[in-house]
C-alpha cells in the first residue's frame, strides 16, 4: 500500500466525518455538530493564541482518506514560562488501514513536531494505551498520572436512576439512603464515596456574570490561581470563555462562592447526561488553608449533586485539589487513554494536563 501524507484543508473536514463515523468515533453526534465542534477547536483555538500553523494532517491511499489528526493551540505555563502549545486530538485512521497506517501517521505527526518547524515549543498528546506506546516509543515524554481520574457519588437516588433508569421511580424516595455510611460501599466501585455539604455552599451563576465583567473579581481570582501553577494550560477569562462559554454544542454550569462581594472559588461543569456531570474546572485562592479547599470541594459536589447529578468524575488537575479529593475519601480509577509530551519536556510534570477523546490506530 502506498500512502500520502498532507496538511488538513479545513474543508476536508466533510470527508473526515464520515470517516469517524465509519471508524465508530462518533457516535451521536451529527455531521453537523461534528464540524461546528472542529471549527471551534482548531481555528477558535489558533484565534485564542493568534498563531498561525498547520491545523492538521490527512492521510490518503489512493486518493482517499483514510487518516486523519488535527491540532488545536493553547498557551501553556511551563516551570514559570509561557509558551504556545500545541494539542493533537481526533487522530482517526480507517479500520482496514490500522497498523501500518497508524504507524506511519504518529511517526509523520512525532517527526513534524519534533522537527522544531511548528511555532509552538509544548506539545501535548492524548491517544490509546496503544497509540501512547508507539509515541513513547518513538521518543516522547509521558505526563505521569495521566491514566487517572477521580469521581464521587454526590446522591445515591440519582446514582441507581442512572443506572437503574427503570427503576428511577422507586429511588425517587430513597434520597434518605444518603445518611447511612454503609450505602457507598454497598452501591459505588471501590474508592468513590457520597458526599454531603459541608458549611459552605456553591452558588449558581451564568458564564456573563463572570465574563461580561469583572464586577466578582474572577480576573484577579485567575490571575492568582495560575500563580500557583508550575505546569498547566494557562486559564483566564479569554480562555474560559472560548472553551466553555462559545463551546458550539455543550452547556456547562457555573459555580461561585461568594465571600461580599467577590468570588472566592469558581466552579465549572457539564452535565454529561441528566445524572451525571464532569467537573471541568475548579479555581480556588491560594490563600485558602487544606482544610477551606476540602470544604469548597465537598461544596462543589455537592452543587452538583443539588442540580441532579449522582454521580461526578472530575477533570480538575492541580495537586492542591487532587491531594484535597483524595483526603475525603473519594478515590482514584483508570481511565481508557494517557496524555504525554513530545518537545521539549517540560521539567515538572506531575499531573494530567490535557483532556480528549480516545483515539484507536492500531
Amino acid at each position: 500500500m502506498s500512502y500520502e501524507i498532507s496538511e488538513l484543508n479545513i474543508k476536508d473536514l466533510e470527508t473526515i466525518y464520515d470517516l469517524t463515523v465509519f471508524a465508530g468515533l462518533n457516535a451521536g453526534h451529527s455531521k453537523q455538530e461534528w464540524l461546528k465542534t472542529q471549527h471551534w477547536l482548531l481555528l477558535g483555538s489558533q484565534e485564542l493564541t493568534g498563531i498561525e500553523s498547520p491545523l492538521g494532517h490527512v492521510m490518503y491511499e489512493g486518493g482517499k482518506i483514510i487518516g486523519y489528526v488535527g491540532y488545536s493551540q493553547r498557551l501553556f505555563k511551563c516551570d514559570g514560562k509561557l509558551f504556545p502549545a500545541l494539542v493533537t486530538n481526533d487522530l482517526v485512521v480507517h479500520p482496514n488501514h490500522r497498523g501500518l497506517a497508524g504507524i506511519i501517521l504518529c511517526k509523520h505527526t512525532f517527526q513534524c513536531i519534533s522537527s522544531g518547524k511548528f511555532p509552538q515549543k509544548i506539545i501535548g498528546l492524548h491517544n490509546s494505551r496503544a497509540a501512547t506506546a508507539l509515541y513513547l516509543a518513538l521518543g516522547a515524554g509521558e505526563v505521569r498520572n495521566s491514566g487517572r481520574t477521580l469521581s464521587a457519588v454526590t446522591s445515591v437516588g440519582n446514582f441507581l436512576s442512572d443506572r437503574l433508569p427503570m427503576l428511577s421511580p422507586v429511588f425517587k424516595g430513597l434520597q434518605i439512603l444518603d445518611f447511612f455510611p454503609f450505602v457507598p460501599s454497598f452501591l459505588a466501585k471501590r474508592g468513590k464515596t457520597v458526599v454531603r455539604n459541608g458549611t459552605l455552599r456553591m452558588k449558581n451563576f451564568s458564564s456573563n456574570d463572570f465574563l461580561a465583567s469583572n464586577k466578582y473579581g474572577v480576573r484577579e481570582l485567575l490571575h492568582a490561581f495560575m500563580n500557583t501553577v508550575d505546569t498547566g494550560v494557562v486559564r483566564d477569562l479569554k480562555y474560559l470563555k472560548w472553551r466553555y462559554a462559545d463551546h458550539p454544542t455543550r452547556s456547562f454550569q457555573w459555580y461561585g462562592l461568594l465571600e461580599g462581594e467577590k468570588i472566592s472559588a469558581l466552579a465549572v461543569a457539564q452535565k454529561t447526561n441528566h445524572r451525571s456531570t464532569n467537573l471541568c474546572e475548579l479555581f480556588i485562592g491560594p490563600e485558602k488553608s487544606k482544610e477551606s479547599m476540602q470544604d469548597i470541594l465537598r461544596a462543589t459536589l455537592f452543587a452538583c449533586g443539588r442540580d441532579g447529578s449522582g454521580f461526578v468524575r472530575s477533570k480538575v488537575i492541580t495537586p492542591q485539589i487532587l491531594e484535597a479529593f483524595r483526603e475525603i475519601g473519594i478515590g482514584e480509577e483508570e481511565k481508557e487513554y494517557n496524555q504525554f509530551s513530545v518537545f521539549p519536556p517540560p521539567e515538572k510534570i506531575g499531573n494530567p494536563i490535557f483532556s480528549y477523546g480516545d483515539n484507536k490506530v492500531l
